[in-house]
């Protein structure tokens, strides 16, 4: 369990966007931490990946590196 105070501007577009979308603050937070952990994620996943490249010398041992390491499932 979470609890978190927000300015009072925030809360209100947070209300309004709920209002739109016909679900609660609560559900709208979620979602959001959920998509913003999953975004990190991926992120997280480029950078090893970008990390594992630079230290090819050649054109070719770099583009065999990404197909050997690259992980498409969370890309999709």
């Amino acid at each position: 369990m979470l609890g978190i105070r927000l300015e009072e501007e925030l809360d209100q577009k947070l209300a309004a966007i709920a209002r739109q979308r016909g679900i609660t603050k609560s559900a709208l937070v979620r979602e959001a931490i959920r998509r913003f952990l999953a975004e990190n994620e991926l992120v997280s996943e480029s950078r090893r990946q970008s990390l594992l490249v630079a230290g090819r010398k050649e054109e070719r041992e770099t583009l065999e590196q990404i197909e050997q390491t690259v992980d498409l499932e969370g890309w999709k």
